[in-house]
């Protein structure tokens, strides 16, 4: 069994010894790191940039800014709040918001280089019923109208694997 007490009371001893030595040490190297931080964009001519995200993160919780680069949704949303086309090149609604058809872009692809298809489209709405009626529309009957549909449809979209067309 190792015996402690020794090397805490010469550890203990050189603390004491140098205690002004630390201590300066401490608050020039944190003053340093503070000034140059401020100082950055001075010197450098570049402002301070977040360069990544921390946490733990799925395809299933993924931050909204990391999954819109990756992929689009059906549908984009500008900088007025309005949608445009993404994934699908248009839309429709027949019977004013309880059905909403989607008519895929033919020319989107997958980033494996194969075209998206509405079978390759996963959605789960809880009142919702979905059909794809052919390769290239994906149709959702909605229980009571919903005009805002088009932008609940502009989340990110991705392929097993998380694939997407970004």
């Amino acid at each position: 069994m190792i015996k402690l007490g020794y090397p805490l009371k010469v550890a203990w001893v050189f603390i004491v010894k140098f205690r002004i030595i630390l201590l300066l040490g401490i608050l020039i190297g944190a003053s340093f790191f503070y000034i140059a931080e401020r100082l950055n964009p001075f010197l450098l001519g570049k402002s301070n940039e977040k360069i990544g995200m921390v946490g733990r993160f799925s395809a299933d919780n993924l931050p909204v800014n990391i999954s819109g680069l990756i992929s689009d949704g059906l549908t984009l949303i500008d900088v007025d709040g309005m949608a445009k086309p993404g994934i699908a090149s248009s839309w429709e609604t027949p019977d004013k918001g309880k059905t909403w058809i989607f008519h895929l872009d033919p020319n989107k692809t997958w980033q494996d280089g194969k075209k998206i298809t509405s079978h390759d489209l996963n959605f789960s709405f809880s009142d919702v019923k979905i059909e794809s009626p052919d390769s290239q529309t994906i149709v959702f009957k909605i229980l009571s109208p919903f005009a805002p549909f088009p932008t609940v449809v502009a989340r990110p979209l991705f392929k097993k694997g998380l694939l997407g067309n970004g």
